[in-house]
């Protein structure tokens, strides 16, 4: 059987497929790995993910419950298949050795960690369980649903689609990209969150732009 899931930034949409599902990382062997992998996709958290932040240090603190592989789906449209592109190329660009990784918010106590993987069509969805009423350690990060001090609130910020609408109508949009990029470079140097950053860049070079020469 089939499951169908929708990925979602802000109004811009990727059509997925579920390929595996794995309930528990925890396996005592890696032929009982593999028999979990290919066993049959399991998806009960609706129809679609709607990623509200970027990181680059996801909350791995917290235990995972569930893991999924995810496909593009062949109906994919060329926007849609573009959009993609351009989100994998994202992730992949490491800063300090690390990858972009996307988090939306399930449940109160459910986060999905959307990360890339070798292949620009696929990616992986890891589900974690955590308690937002927990008070963390000083020198962890938090990821409460409550507070904004530790990631990225793309409501508060330029939106990856908006970004993508301003490449594409350039150099028209030049004056607004170039203020855009200062918004942004001054995000991620205050807060820290170069991944978004990160983000703006793979965007940004997806459309032959060079954003070094928009600061």
């Amino acid at each position: 059987m089939t499951i169908s899931v929708t990925l979602s930034i802000g109004y811009l949409t990727v059509p997925f497929i579920i390929k595996h599902s794995i309930k528990s990382l925890e396996t005592t062997s890696a032929e009982e790995e593999d028999e979990i992998l290919t066993s049959c996709p399991q998806w009960t958290f609706g129809n679609t993910i709607c990623i509200s932040s970027f990181v680059q240090s996801p909350p791995n603190i917290y235990p995972t419950i569930e893991k999924h592989v995810l496909q593009l789906a062949s109906h994919a449209n060329t926007v849609e298949r573009e959009t993609l592109s351009i989100l994998s190329k994202s992730f992949q660009t490491e800063t300090n050795n690390k990858h972009s990784h996307g988090l939306a918010f399930l449940s109160k106590d459910l986060l999905a960690i959307l990360s890339c993987t070798a292949q620009t069509n696929t990616f992986t969805l890891q589900i974690v369980q955590y308690n937002s009423n927990t008070n963390q350690v000083s020198n962890q990060k938090s990821y409460q649903v409550e507070s904004n001090d530790h990631f990225l609130d793309l409501d508060m910020t330029a939106k990856p689609y908006e970004i993508m609408e301003l490449c594409r109508v350039w150099p028209g949009s030049k004056q607004t990209l170039e203020k855009l990029a200062k918004q942004v470079y001054q995000t991620a140097s205050l807060y820290g969150y170069w991944d978004y950053w990160r983000v703006f860049e793979g965007i940004c070079e997806g459309h032959q732009i060079n954003p070094r020469q928009l600061l």
